[in-house]
Formats: structure tokens, C-alpha cells, sequence
């Protein structure tokens, strides 16, 4: 069976420290920069970004304050984001708060579906609305000294590296 190979990428992304950026894939200059939101007084760490169509999707993770004082609790939320231009379609954040010391988030798409994993549980949230469609505990997943959880669906795989 033979099909039609996609269309190269007209943006190329990273994500480093809290700021996403859409680099042109002819010039290599960024097309856009975004730095991803605070929620509930966090600053942003452990930033990973995956492309969908004409949507980014990032999750984030980082400290529910900042400075010397800060908790090692952190929140892990999902923001998406436009595919041209950056502007935020939607953030949701995944509860509970979990120590951000031993654990990175990990993120997946399959079809209208945003999967996720954080503080031993495994998110499906709506691609077009950022609505939490089911949660559920990962059998196995200790949330006081886990790592990652890895993610796989027919179409794909991911692991957080930590």
C-alpha cells in the first residue's frame, strides 16, 4: 500500500528553560518565540513540546514558587499552542502536585487526544479544547521516587528523559 509522504515542516521547534521557539526551516531564524505560562505561581522548568497538525502541545513542569524558599512541589500543566504563531489556544493543569525532584512529565498525541503522565497517573485530555477526558492511576508508578512513565499507543511512543 502506498501513500502520500507528508509535507516537510515549514517551522522547526524547541524548548528550552520555559521558552518554546518556532524556528524557520529555510532561514533558521525564529519565526516566534513564546514563554510558557505560570500557573498558580510556578516558574517553569522541564519544558517538552510535540507538534500535531497546526498545534504544539507543551508540558511543563516546575517548583510552586520560587527562589531560595521554594517548595520542591511542582505542577505540571499542558498549554497549546497555535502552530503559526504561537498565541495559547488553551492550558490545563494536571493535579495533584507532585515532587518535581523525581519525576518528568511525559507527553504523547494520538488522534484527538493529549496523553499524559504526572504524579503516577496517566491524562487523556481533548486536543481541541484542553478538557480532561479521563484520569486514571499507573500500576506500578511510585509518585515518591519515580522517574518517568512511558507512553505508547499504536501510532507511537514516549518517555520523559528525567
Amino acid at each position: 500500500m502506498y501513500r502520500t509522504p507528508p509535507q516537510p515542516s515549514t517551522l522547526v521547534f524547541t524548548s528550552a528553560g520555559n521558552v518554546v521557539t518556532a524556528w524557520s526551516r529555510r532561514e533558521g531564524r525564529p519565526a516566534w518565540a513564546h514563554e510558557v505560562p505560570r500557573i498558580e505561581n510556578q516558574f517553569v522548568d522541564r519544558v517538552r513540546c510535540v507538534v500535531a497538525g497546526d498545534r504544539v502541545l507543551v508540558v511543563a513542569l516546575g517548583p510552586m514558587q520560587s527562589g531560595f524558599f521554594a517548595s520542591p512541589t511542582g505542577l505540571t500543566t499542558v498549554t497549546c499552542l497555535f502552530h503559526d504563531d504561537g498565541r495559547v489556544l488553551w492550558q490545563t493543569p494536571m493535579g495533584p502536585p507532585i515532587n518535581f525532584g523525581h519525576f518528568a512529565p511525559t507527553l504523547l498525541i494520538d488522534d484527538d487526544l493529549v496523553l499524559v503522565t504526572s504524579a503516577g497517573l496517566v491524562f487523556a485530555v481533548d486536543l481541541d479544547d484542553g478538557r480532561v477526558r479521563w484520569e486514571s492511576p499507573v500500576p506500578g508508578a511510585n509518585t515518591q521516587n519515580h522517574h518517568a512513565i512511558g507512553l505508547a499507543t499504536r501510532g507511537g511512543s514516549a518517555q520523559a528523559d528525567r
